[in-house]
């Protein structure tokens, strides 16, 4: 997930992978909140998984397709972010619209690519925080 890995995400665009956002630094009283948006976007059937200790040594694609994840690990102990999978570019956007709308504190926000499927969760997430960083470093070069 290099720099060269971000693109712009067009309205049109098909959805990918697994029907499933992937919760880390959330808590289990937020799931209903980020379930209504998804079901507010002609997305109900995604499934909302937290992220738990079994879940961060597995590929993200084995990730979001546990059966059971796990006990969630507390919300305190992870990057709040948010792996989206199978959303069209329509959905995607909307969902950037109802978090601005919503209050909710901002998360790092990931889409399923073919190559990040492979991924540990562990490692995208420190892969997310790294280009934070990043980005953040290059904005106030600016």
């Amino acid at each position: 997930m290099t720099e060269a890995g971000f693109k712009q995400i067009d309205d049109d665009e098909q959805a990918f992978g697994p029907k499933v956002v992937l919760a880390s630094g959330f808590s289990t009283d937020e799931v209903p909140e980020l379930t209504g948006m998804l079901a507010a976007l002609d997305a109900p059937d995604h499934r909302v998984v937290l992220c738990s200790e079994k879940l961060l040594h597995l590929t993200l694609v084995q990730a979001m397709g546990a059966a059971d994840p796990g006990t969630p690990v507390a919300a305190d102990q992870l990057p709040r972010a948010l792996v989206l999978s199978g959303l069209t570019g329509a959905q995607v956007q909307g969902l950037f619209a109802a978090w601005r709308a919503s209050g909710m504190p901002r998360p790092i926000f990931a889409q399923t690519t073919t190559s990040n499927l492979d991924w540990t969760v562990t490692d995208l997430l420190l892969e997310l925080l790294r280009e934070q960083k990043e980005m953040a470093r290059e904005r106030q070069g600016q």
